[in-house]
């Protein structure tokens, strides 16, 4: 799964070098897809029975388990010091806040809502399940509703959407492109929710649970089943395109110091030039490859459905380390 971070701003930590030891293991009573967030000391991260865990992450302690009214959806956000979750059941979202040094919820509000939600600047936005296809954003403070727009014109947005990410002035809401009946992706203002633009292609499926865009300078990068796309975020101009090689899905990129990562389901993690597409390598693993690498320090760190996390070096793509686990890796990792 996606955390739009890892495209925006630099980390400002280094990764390890040389071979890694486990430090600590937690077992815990859910099963665990999305990747986890960190906020002063603590992870927090989503299960699949309704939980959400907190964990510090020094000695792998779990601090907290939160019971949430229904499954959580994709990977926490953090605003600030502030952690907001998701949570789905029968077609209604619930909302969660949380705040360091606090044992329970500051914020919990209900929308008809579904998938993952964004959070910048104090506003939670996610989509709205309606007969009209709502994005909506709401105070997360209070749960008030500021705004909400409706995406119906373009065509019925799948129940697959996923996550709007937030850039610059802008959200834009990737949509599953089946053979052009709906944009690729809507560009919507950010202060009043109005529709700015769009970007169709001739290709499908941009909006799988698995993927979505990434923002970096005003450029929206994506993957679909057949090719990766670079196009201008203000005009929805196309700045190129490059195929894939019939890779069939895509993890969601990362974009790291001039160069587009991503992992496929043939096997392959990519690396792309930003500027023209060019090939900067391929890295070749036994199984699919679903998780959005996360890019610190020159180095890629990736899971694979081979059960193993990689460490690749991101000039050349050769593998530094690699370290086995007991289970495929789907969610994205985090340095």
């Amino acid at each position: 799964m996606y955390n739009p971070t890892y495209s925006q701003n630099s980390h400002k930590i280094v990764g390890p070098d040389g071979e890694i030891e486990k430090q600590w293991r937690i077992n815990l009573s859910d099963s665990i897809t999305s990747a986890p967030v960190a906020v002063k000391g603590n992870l927090y991260l989503g299960g699949q029975e309704g939980h959400l865990y907190e964990i510090n992450y020094e000695k792998g302690q779990q601090r907290n388990r939160y019971r949430l009214k229904g499954d959580v959806i994709g990977i926490p956000a953090i605003d600030g010091d502030d952690v907001y979750v998701g949570a789905g059941r029968n077609g209604s979202l619930t909302i969660y806040r949380f705040t360091t040094n606090r044992t329970d919820p500051v914020t919990e509000f209900q929308v008809p809502g579904y998938g993952e939600i964004s959070v910048r600047d104090g506003r939670v936005y996610c989509l709205m399940s309606s007969d009209a296809d709502l994005l909506g954003a709401f105070d997360g403070q209070t749960g008030e509703k500021l705004w909400n727009t409706t995406l119906s014109p373009y065509g019925r947005m799948p129940k697959g959407t996923s996550k709007p990410i937030v850039g610059g002035d802008f959200i834009f809401v990737p949509c599953s492109n089946a053979g052009g009946t709906v944009p690729s992706f809507l560009v919507v203002n950010r202060k009043d929710g109005s529709i700015v633009s769009s970007f169709s292609n001739d290709t499908r499926f941009i909006g799988h649970t698995n993927s979505t865009v990434a923002v970096a300078d005003g450029v929206v990068y994506f993957v679909t089943d057949r090719e990766a796309y670079a196009v201008d975020g203000e005009e929805c101009e196309e700045i190129w395109n490059r195929s894939l090689d019939g890779a069939r899905q895509s993890g969601s990129p990362t974009i790291r110091d001039g160069v587009m990562y991503f992992g496929t389901w043939d096997g392959r993690v990519r690396a792309l030039k930003t500027e023209t597409g060019e090939r900067v390598w391929t890295f070749k693993v036994d199984q699919s490859v679903r998780s959005t690498p996360a890019v610190v320090d020159g180095t890629v760190y990736i899971g694979a459905n081979d059960c193993t996390l990689y460490a690749l070096d991101a000039e050349t793509g050769q593998k530094v380390w690699s370290y086995e686990t007991e289970s495929e890796i789907e969610s994205s990792p985090l340095v």
